[in-house]
C-alpha cells in the first residue's frame, strides 16, 4: 500500500482574505453607534442658543451614523425656530420626519417651516392610511392653518386610504371663524363624513356645535348620507360597524342640541342603519334611542314636540 508522503494542502477558507493591517497607518477607532448622553445634552444647550459653533464642533468631534437622541436636540431647536440650528442636524443626517412638522406646527416656527419648504418637505403627503396631512392637525391654530395654506400650498381635500380629509379635522376642531375661511378657499365638505366628525367636538369647541353643524349644511354637507356609503375602502374596512347618519350618532351621543338642529333642517328621522348581518333593516335599540333622544331635545329646547 502506497503511503502519502505530504499531506494535501487544506482547502482554502470560505470567508473573506485576512488583511493584515499597515503599520505605517494606524487604523481609525471604529465610529461609535450613538452619541454620548453628556453629548447630546451640550448639543441642546447650544441648540438653545442658538450657537452654530459649538454645534458644529460637537457633531465633528462624536461624528456617528446614528442620530438617536438628536430628536431632543431637534425639538428644542424648533422650540426656539432656529432654522439654521435645524438645518445643521438635517444636514448631519436627520430626517426631515412628520413629527418634526408636527413640532414646529406646534411652536409656530415659520423659519423652520419655510425650511423644511425648501428642502422639499410634502406638506400634502398623509401621515398614513388613515392619518391626513399635517395641516389636519393645524386647524385647531388659525394663524398656523392660514400661514400653510399660504405658505406651503396645504391641500384642504387631500384624502388618505379611509375617507378622512383635513376638512374632517377642521369640521372637528376649527373655529367657526377658520371653517368659514376655508370653506371659501375650496373645502369640500361633499367627502370627509364632516357632519360626524363635527359630532365629536370637545371642550371649548363642543359650544358652537349648532353653529359648525349649520355650515356645513349651508354648503351641502350631506345630510342624509350613512356613514362611508359613498367610500368603499372605508366600508370595507368598517364592515362590522353598525353605520347610520349623522342624525343616528348624534342620538346616540345624547347631543339634543345636534338633534334640534338637524330635525329644523328637515333630516330623515326614519333613516335606517346600515349593518353587516341585517343590511337595512333598523335596528331597533338605536332607533329607539334616536326617537327618544328627539323626544327630550325638543321638550327641553322648546317645550314642546314637534312632528317625527
Amino acid at each position: 500500500m502506497t503511503r502519502l508522503v505530504n499531506p494535501p494542502p487544506a482547502p482554502a477558507s470560505c470567508g473573506p482574505p485576512r488583511i493584515h493591517p499597515d503599520p505605517r497607518y494606524p487604523a481609525r477607532p471604529p465610529l461609535p453607534r450613538r452619541l454620548p448622553e453628556e453629548v447630546i445634552e451640550q448639543l441642546r444647550d447650544a441648540a438653545s442658543t442658538n450657537d452654530l459653533s459649538a454645534i458644529d464642533k460637537l457633531l465633528d468631534t462624536h461624528r456617528t451614523i446614528n442620530t438617536l437622541g438628536l430628536d431632543r436636540v431637534m425639538t428644542k431647536a424648533l422650540e426656539r425656530d432656529y432654522a439654521a440650528v435645524v438645518e445643521r442636524l438635517l444636514g448631519y443626517g436627520m430626517s426631515m420626519d412628520y413629527t418634526f412638522a408636527l413640532e414646529a406646527v406646534g411652536f409656530k416656527a415659520k423659519e423652520s417651516l419655510d425650511l423644511f419648504l425648501r428642502r422639499g418637505f410634502d406638506f400634502n403627503e398623509p401621515i398614513s392610511f388613515n392619518e391626513p396631512t399635517v395641516f389636519a392637525y393645524a386647524v385647531h391654530e388659525p394663524e398656523m392653518a392660514l400661514w400653510l395654506l399660504e405658505h406651503a400650498g396645504a391641500d384642504l381635500n387631500k384624502a388618505t386610504g379611509l375617507d378622512v380629509t383635513p376638512m374632517s379635522f377642521a369640521a372637528e376642531d376649527a373655529s367657526p371663524e377658520l371653517l368659514r375661511k376655508l370653506l371659501k378657499r375650496g373645502g369640500d365638505v361633499r367627502r370627509g363624513e364632516v357632519l360626524q366628525h363635527a359630532l365629536d367636538r370637545r371642550g371649548a369647541a363642543a359650544d358652537d356645535i349648532v353653529e359648525v353643524l349649520g355650515l356645513l349644511i349651508d354648503h351641502d354637507a350631506p345630510l342624509n348620507a350613512i356613514m362611508y356609503e359613498n367610500h368603499q375602502p372605508s366600508t370595507n374596512m368598517f364592515f362590522f360597524m353598525p353605520l347610520g347618519t349623522p342624525l343616528h350618532k348624534a342620538a346616540e351621543m345624547g347631543k339634543a342640541d345636534a338633534v334640534i338642529s338637524f330635525n329644523h333642517r328637515g333630516i330623515n328621522v326614519v333613516q335606517r342603519l346600515r349593518t353587516v348581518l341585517i343590511g337595512t333593516i333598523p335596528l331597533k335599540a338605536q332607533e329607539d334611542i334616536l326617537l327618544q333622544s328627539y323626544r327630550v331635545a325638543a321638550i327641553q329646547l322648546h317645550g314642546f314636540l314637534g312632528p317625527l
